[in-house]
C-alpha cells in the first residue's frame, strides 16, 4: 500500500512539474540530490520525509495535501495531459485545447 501511494505522489509530483515547465534537474538541485535520485521520487521507487515533500510543494506552488489527497481528480492512467483545467478546487484533465 506505501508503494502505491509513493507512485501516485510521485506522479502527481511529475504531472505538476511538466505542468509548470519545470525540469527534473532543477528540482533535484533545489533538494540536494541527483537527477537519477530524484526521478526515483517521481516513479514512486523512494519514500521521502516531510521536509522534502514540502519543498517540493513550494517550488511547485503547490500544497502537501494536494499531492497527497488520493481523491484528486487527476487522471493518473492519462499520460499525455496536454490540457488541465481548474475550477471549484478541482483539477479536470483533458486531451483536447
Amino acid at each position: 500500500m506505501e508503494e502505491s501511494m509513493n507512485q501516485n505522489i510521485g506522479e502527481k509530483i511529475r504531472i505538476k512539474r511538466q505542468i509548470k515547465g519545470i525540469k527534473q534537474f532543477e528540482i533535484a538541485a533545489k533538494l540536494g540530490l541527483c537527477e537519477s535520485a530524484y526521478g526515483k521520487i517521481e516513479r514512486g521507487e523512494t519514500s521521502m520525509t516531510i521536509e522534502r515533500l514540502k519543498i517540493i510543494a513550494d517550488y511547485l506552488e503547490t500544497s502537501i495535501a494536494e499531492l497527497i489527497d488520493s481523491t484528486s481528480d487527476y487522471d493518473l492512467k492519462d499520460r499525455n495531459h496536454s490540457h488541465i483545467a481548474s475550477d471549484n478546487n478541482s483539477v479536470h484533465v483533458n486531451d483536447q485545447e
